[in-house]
């Protein structure tokens, strides 16, 4: 049995390190991304359940193991609609083990755990740790499980023995996950999301890009400089222009949607992804994004005056199969240097190889 329980735990651990790597940064959201991401975490949740399954313990008949912790697994981490289809697959896959009875029982213990969890996780959340919610929902999971068992086939003395060892052995588990998860996001955010900013980086715009261009999704580029941002840094101080800084991203942002999206190259510069064909849109919306900018104002005061109005130069280029980020990168910064030579505070269009 101690096997078995190991096996479990293993299979989850493991589980929940690939789920983890794979959405190690952020991806776009793109109709090709969306089917992808939910064939592949469908197929994950059920390779899980039917390792689960493998390796359960067997008594008397019955086959005990760790799916009631991997419905709680699926309902914090994972969307519904994968959640359901993973718990469909693993759930009917059961019947190839044989005991219908049991397998019937599985399928109709795991959907209705599963839709209950997801209503109870909906209406508890933020009002609570992140850690009580997980042990909350294990233990309406386990609880549940239990209560079903002992109402469809009885419970024989023999058996609380397992579901006690199951349970302890659970509870471990779910510290080691929860701390295994922290950990490993961490070190996923210090990679991925600039420290100062707290807006994606270098590494995950590039990232980003080489999806797109896989994916064959024209978009909109743009590079963004905060104008006259040296001079407030040797004026007013560093700790001012760190200031700056922050609030420029904070108002980009709040711009961000499943459409668009920010980062920080470094020092002032910011760059930007706008998945769309059209200019018109592209161009309004980041006009939009230069206004707001135009609005930031910071506390820092030098003889009575304060930093009222920041503005911002924007440079950017239409990206489509015909034109390798590099080559964007270079034609968004000579757009970027074009409207900076308009005396700044404006946007300029640089035309790629494909005509706008």
């Amino acid at each position: 049995m101690i096997v078995e329980i190991l096996a479990n735990m293993a299979i989850l651990l493991i589980g929940n390190y690939l789920y983890l790597i794979k959405h190690s940064s952020r991806v776009i959201s793109t109709l090709m991304s969306f089917w992808k991401n939910m064939l592949q975490d469908s197929l994950l949740l059920s390779i899980q359940g039917v390792l689960l399954i493998n390796y359960a313990v067997v008594f008397s008949g019955g086959r005990y193991d760790f799916r009631f912790l991997l419905l709680v697994i699926i309902v914090e981490y994972y969307d519904f609609q994968v959640g359901l289809i993973g718990t469909l697959l693993f759930s009917i896959i059961r019947f190839a083990w044989g005991g219908t009875a049991h397998a019937w029982f599985i399928l109709f213990y795991c959907l209705v755990t599963l839709f209950l969890l997801y209503f109870v996780k909906k209406n508890i959340k933020n009002r609570i740790s992140k850690l009580i919610e997980i042990l909350l929902l294990d233990f309406i999971s386990f609880a549940l499980f239990v209560a079903l068992s002992v109402l469809t086939f009885g419970m024989p003395k023999p058996l609380l023995s397992i579901y006690m060892s199951l349970f302890l052995a659970n509870l471990i588990m779910i510290l080691v996950l929860f701390k295994f998860v922290q950990d490993v996001r961490r070190a996923q955010e210090v990679a991925n999301i600039d420290f100062l900013t707290h807006l994606y980086n270098r590494r995950t715009l590039y990232s980003n890009a080489n999806q797109l261009f896989t994916e064959k999704v024209n978009y909109w580029f743009t590079m963004m400089d905060i104008d006259f941002f040296k001079t407030y840094n040797d004026v007013f101080g560093h700790e001012i222009g760190d200031q700056i800084l922050e609030e420029v991203a904070r108002t980009l942002t709040s711009y961000e949607s499943s459409k668009i999206y920010f980062y920080r190259l470094g020092g002032d510069e910011f760059a930007g992804i706008i998945v769309s064909d059209e200019f018109n849109d592209a161009y309004n919306k980041l006009e939009e994004v230069r206004v707001a900018v135009s609005k930031v104002s910071v506390n820092g005061q030098l003889n009575s005056e304060s930093i009222e109005h920041v503005t911002a130069s924007l440079g950017m280029v239409f990206v489509d199969k015909s034109l390798n980020f590099k080559e964007a990168l270079t034609l968004a910064d000579k757009a970027l240097y074009e409207a900076k030579g308009l005396g700044r505070n404006h946007i300029f269009v640089k035309e790629s190889k494909t005509k706008i």
